[in-house]
């Protein structure tokens, strides 16, 4: 398990070929496809929407609690 704002490099020392990793949209698109981009080691596999984005109130109706929905993106390991 990787936690959020830590190195995606430490991947690497996985022994595994398949990472199926879970995030919110905007941290796909700001960390990790800039990642996979530049790493040589990991492809993009699959993209699925898992949990889509909702608005929900709480309180009785007196508050909104915002959920940004995750995806998950399956990783295989390249021969790189």
């Amino acid at each position: 398990m990787l936690y959020y704002g830590q190195d995606l490099a430490l991947l690497d020392r996985l022994p595994a070929g398949l990472v199926f990793v879970a995030l919110e949209p905007e941290t796909l698109a700001t960390r990790l496809t800039p990642w996979l981009e530049s790493a040589p080691h990991w492809e993009k596999a699959g993209e699925t929407p898992l949990v889509a984005p909702a608005l929900e109130t709480v309180c009785g109706g007196r508050a909104y609690l915002s959920k940004r929905g995750s995806v998950g993106v399956l990783l295989r390991r390249t021969g790189a």
